[in-house]
């Protein structure tokens, strides 16, 4: 799933290892290198069908009110665990994990907030 064309809520970044692959491979599977980050956890493409979460604390999971019944445990770990869940739960997990939103401004917002910022003096 290509986060960056699927979805436009969330802020998209680029995995850190984009950087060491080599050409082809940049612009053939670019899409697997999307991921959206949050404060519980980390979103990525898992394949095209599927998405992977990587979740700070197992505790969290248990008290999702979104319940993940249908989600794959990839790998558990002592303080973290990876589920795999379709891409048809993209907004819940992205709400659950409390991944960054899109700033959109607007030129009233500007206005507003220009009346608060420093002024160059001299």
């Amino acid at each position: 799933m290509d986060l960056k064309t699927e979805q436009s809520k969330y802020r998209v970044f680029i995995d850190e290892s984009y950087a060491a692959e080599k050409e082809e491979g940049k612009t053939r599977e670019q899409w697997r290198y999307y991921e959206l980050r949050g404060l519980r956890g980390t979103l990525y493409p898992y394949s095209e069908t599927h998405l992977a979460m990587f979740v700070k604390g197992k505790v969290l999971i248990k008290k999702s009110p979104f319940g993940f019944k249908d989600a794959t445990i990839l790998q558990s770990g002592d303080e973290e665990i990876v589920l795999k869940v379709k891409n048809s739960e993209l907004h819940n997990v992205a709400q659950f994990l409390k991944c960054r939103v899109k700033r959109i401004g607007n030129p009233e917002l500007g206005r507003r907030l220009s009346k608060w910022q420093f002024k160059r003096s001299g």
